[in-house]
């Protein structure tokens, strides 16, 4: 069930979602055990996907938030990490993943139909078309690269004292705020974290920078109504004009 905004609880009733998943992956070491190297490829198959619309009740005629059936998607891609003990104190780490995910059936046309209604201006402009169909676009919040880089250097300082430094770096690229075009993007960004210190079997004593550069890039947005169209964006169940809250990531630490 989705929203209780409805005046029938029937209204809100959506079907479960199905997702058909299909992945084909190897774990491996080389050099006599010094590289480790893991891959892995993906396909995954989303049926019956729930996406959140403004549609109008079927008691009140008021448009109300709801959850429908609506979407069909797809994802594909890959994921590849390494790990290398360059030596017995230097160890470098390495992990990229590749994601294409799209809606494959998106299509405000037929979301209304369902309520018995037509396709709003507002479903033409969020998709880019005069079908309101949004089939193809990226879904919402997964970046099409993200890397990880680390690197680990440990030395000993005497029998029982081991000191160590520790960075890594991470990259997300940029990703839509929304299921929908024209709309937020956010930027893609590096956030790189470092610590150094000393440790014995123990306890530790470390020193740390999270956000090294101090990067102010926004990590993610949050949508909420504009009020420009009202409340409820005004009669026949329009979709709502949104503002984003950008939000920040911690500064330097």
């Amino acid at each position: 069930f989705g929203t209780v905004q409805f005046a029938l609880p029937q209204a809100a009733q959506v079907d479960q979602e199905k997702l058909y998943a299909y992945e084909v992956g190897a774990k491996t070491t080389w050099m006599d055990g010094a590289l480790q190297a893991n891959a892995a490829i993906y396909h995954y198959d989303y049926e019956e996907r729930q996406i959140g619309v403004t549609i109008t009740d079927p008691v009140t005629f008021w448009p109300a938030s709801g959850i429908v059936n609506a979407a069909e998607a797809e994802t594909n891609g890959f994921e590849v990490d390494l790990t290398w003990s360059v030596t017995d104190a230097l160890t470098l780490a390495a992990a990229y993943a590749y994601t294409d995910a799209e809606w494959t059936d998106f299509n405000y046309t037929n979301i209304r139909a369902e309520a018995g209604g037509s396709v709003t201006p507002k479903d033409q402009a969020i998709c880019g078309n005069a079908a309101g169909d949004c089939s193809g676009m990226d879904v919402a919040g997964i970046p099409e690269d993200a890397l990880t880089l680390m690197a680990d250097y440990r030395m000993p300082v005497s029998d029982t004292l081991e000191g160590f430094i520790n960075v890594i770096a991470a990259y997300q690229g940029e990703r839509n705020v929304y299921d929908r075009v024209n709309t937020a993007v956010m930027d893609s960004y590096w956030n790189v974290d470092a610590q150094t210190g000393v440790q014995t079997d123990d306890w530790s004593l470390a020193l740390f920078v999270n956000n090294l550069f101090d990067d102010d890039t926004p990590r993610w947005g949050q949508g909420y109504s504009h009020f420009r169209d009202g409340m409820y964006g005004g009669m026949g169940g329009q979709p709502r004009d949104v503002t984003v809250f950008a939000i920040l990531p911690p500064p330097r630490l």
